[in-house]
């Protein structure tokens, strides 16, 4: 918008849209982050719109109407045209027939008005354009990683439990807390986003205190080889296997002890890599192989038909 018009404006009404303003206010409105960077690099000033004072608002809503329809005949009158030809179309609408009539309340050629009087008074450009990045608010993780879109990124120990704000554009991503930058990632095709300065230098030490002893004392009240399980997962990396081990430890609590015991030992005998979907897949089965082998229920009545075995038995002599 800012280049079609040749410049920047001294200021931007805002009707309060969420894209733009998370809370409204009169002195103090709640500014979308990455709309706040968009003023500050075309140097404009956000003016918000009073609450339910439509008069704060600019001429050009009653326009929208307007647009659509001509929009809409122009893709009756060209059916087959493509995206550039109708953007072409729409430009020379907008600026040759609608941008020359009289606007019906200033009684002035819109578009003249823009050239001679309001384009002169824009402010430059910025040399650079602006880049569009996305923020999201997250807690840092006991296994010092936040979850961005699917993906995993570490941050230091110091911040485990406190609120960060992430900042990504398409190539990096920055963390930020008390909006200071304490993090930045080059973002790549892999899941988890790994700095090994983040992590305390004796990862074992941590398997005896705070969270992950805790983790070890559930998993030992619910079997042996479970505890073993767990314990070798920890060792291994007690921060990044942190979210593994939890999930596993919460499966394994709502099945029965004996069950998780075996799936345990079936999975350190055969040194499986395990994961928490793996590890209920195989209760599952586990479950299916214990009800296979059970005999079937059989009630009062039904033991009243049943014969012992020595009834099908015929005798020599009774033949």
């Amino acid at each position: 918008m800012f280049e079609y018009f040749g410049g920047v404006p001294q200021r931007i009404v805002l009707d309060n849209l969420k894209a733009g303003v998370i809370t409204p206010s009169l002195y103090d409105p709640h500014i979308n982050r990455a709309y706040q960077e968009l003023a500050e690099h075309y140097d404009f000033f956000i003016d918000t719109c009073r609450v339910a004072h439509p008069q704060d608002k600019g001429k050009v809503e009653r326009d929208v109407r307007t647009v659509r329809q001509a929009v809409r005949k122009l893709l009756g009158l060209n059916p087959g045209a493509s995206i550039a030809e109708l953007n072409r179309l729409v430009k020379h609408w907008c600026v040759e027939e609608y941008g020359q009539k009289p606007h019906g309340t200033i009684r002035e050629h819109p578009y003249v008005v823009f050239t001679e009087r309001e384009r002169p008074l824009l402010k430059m450009l910025p040399p650079d354009r602006f880049e569009i990045a996305e923020w999201k608010q997250a807690t840092v993780h006991p296994d010092h990683y936040i979850q961005f879109k699917g993906k995993s990124y570490s941050v230091a120990t110091a911040y485990i439990g406190k609120k960060v704000w992430i900042r990504a554009t398409e190539h990096i991503l920055q963390v930020f807390c008390d909006d200071r930058l304490i993090k930045q990632h080059v973002k790549r095709n892999v899941y988890r986003h790994t700095n090994d300065a983040d992590f305390p230098e004796n990862i074992r030490a941590v398997l005896d205190s705070g969270l992950h002893k805790h983790m070890l004392t559930r998993a030992e009240s619910i079997s042996p080889h479970f505890y073993h399980l767990i314990r070798g997962l920890l060792e291994l990396h007690a921060f990044i296997n942190l979210r593994k081990a939890q999930g596993l430890i919460a499966i394994a609590e709502q099945a029965e002890s004996l069950l998780v015991d075996r799936a345990a030992a079936f999975i350190l005998e055969h040194r499986l890599n395990v994961h928490p979907r793996v590890f209920r897949d195989l209760l599952a089965k586990l479950r299916l192989q214990e009800h296979a082998n059970k005999p079937l229920p059989v009630s009062q009545e039904t033991l009243a038909f049943v014969q012992d075995v020595s009834y099908f038995i015929r005798t020599q002599e009774g033949q």
